[in-house]
């Protein structure tokens, strides 16, 4: 069980997320393309200057947990068996306590914004099935902007997919995973600045026709 340095628990935790980059070398970058876009979110949505550092810190942190789970589960190209769901579902549930163990009031703080970044607004998240407006508003600024950035890339078990593809997916999942306002606030600054979209995937690549959402079975 890994706990954060006591005496300086944020840089660690910023040293276990390169490390973590090092390792799941598929997400380079994309901890980094989440600050950004939820950051924008936020501001479009009017939040407060606290409640944005607050949103840029969880964005930065959210995938802290992964630290503990091994390679082999981690990047993995096959769809994951029951076991190593369990084990890589774990992740913001032991990023929420590393942070909530830290010490450090800024990384206690958004603990619970950690830990609740795979809700889905229907109920069928995770790790504890939060509904609606119970899910922490800055947990789901941060799930829209990790899931655009996750289907923008490829991972080990699904290609990367263009910009127009996952606009039409995520709007698809409005109100079932991702809370409306926080959508709209999303389309809007992708409107207002286009550098933000990714760009299309290779022909080859997108010629697969493959979903972006990729195997349900495996988190971003």
């Amino acid at each position: 069980m890994v706990r954060l340095n006591a005496s300086n628990p944020l840089a660690h935790a910023r040293a276990l997320i390169a490390d973590l980059a090092q390792r799941e070398t598929c997400c380079a970058g994309h901890g980094e393309r989440v600050v950004v876009i939820a950051e924008r979110i936020a501001r479009r949505m009017g939040l407060s200057e606290h409640d944005i550092e607050a949103v840029r810190l969880a964005a930065e942190l959210h995938d802290l947990g992964k630290c503990e789970i091994p390679d082999a589960v981690l990047t993995s190209p096959a769809s994951l068996d029951r076991e190593a769901w369990d084990m890589i579902s774990a992740h913001p549930t032991i990023g929420a306590r590393m942070l909530a163990e830290s010490g450090d009031p800024a990384l206690t703080e958004i603990a619970p914004y950690v830990r609740s970044h795979h809700e889905y607004m229907c109920g069928k998240g995770y790790p504890d099935g939060l509904v609606g407006e119970r899910i922490p508003l800055i947990s789901r600024i941060i799930a829209l902007a990790d899931a655009y950035d996750a289907m923008s890339a490829p991972r080990p078990y699904r290609f990367a997919s263009s910009h127009p593809r996952i606009m039409d997916v995520l709007s698809g999942e409005v109100g079932i995973r991702w809370d409306p306002q926080v959508f709209l606030a999303f389309q809007a600054v992708m409107q207002a600045d286009p550098a933000l979209a990714v760009k299309s995937p290779p022909p080859a690549i997108a010629a697969w026709g493959l979903s972006p959402v990729g195997d349900p079975a495996q988190p971003s």
